[in-house]
């Protein structure tokens, strides 16, 4: 695992700010298929865990985005404790999620032109946030497309 201040993808590079300052992160590269009772999960081209160390402060605003986004459409696909939001250029998905866990629910999420953005006012136990980001370059739109948000739930690391 390296520190890095971004994430070069199809899209733009990936970076991270807390309380607008720009900050290192450390990249986790995951396993880009997974197969539960013989049904592929996912397959996809890329997959990461994206780990900032945050301050322990009353009042957090945490934003995960792409630097000069190149995109055609966007697309929310958040669930239950999950914020997500995705990406597409000519026939590549991207995806960027984050989940909150236990005690450390989000307060408030804003869905950016070019990614997440996440309002914490009370202090939070741990002292990182992780974003998961996956892409792949889509074949079959009806298959494939649920493989990258899939791929991009922290949780699923």
């Amino acid at each position: 695992m390296e520190k890095l201040n971004n994430l070069k993808t199809p899209f733009g590079h990936i970076k991270i700010k807390i309380n607008n300052i720009e900050v290192k992160f450390t990249l986790k590269p995951l396993e880009k298929k997974h197969i539960f009772q013989n049904k592929i999960f996912f397959d996809v081209d890329e997959r990461y865990l994206l780990i900032a160390k945050i301050p322990r402060k009353n009042k957090l605003i945490i934003e995960c985005f792409i630097d000069e986004l190149k995109k055609d459409d966007s697309n929310i696909e958040s669930g239950e404790r999950l914020e997500m939001i995705s990406y597409y250029l000519n026939n590549i998905k991207l995806s960027i999620g984050a989940e909150s866990r236990g005690e450390e629910d989000f307060d408030n999420i804003n869905y950016l032109d070019n990614g997440l953005e996440i309002l914490n006012y009370n202090e939070w136990n741990k002292n990182y946030i992780i974003f998961g980001v996956a892409w792949k370059l889509i074949k079959d739109y009806e298959i494939e497309d649920n493989y990258v948000r899939e791929a991009a739930i922290p949780y699923y690391s």
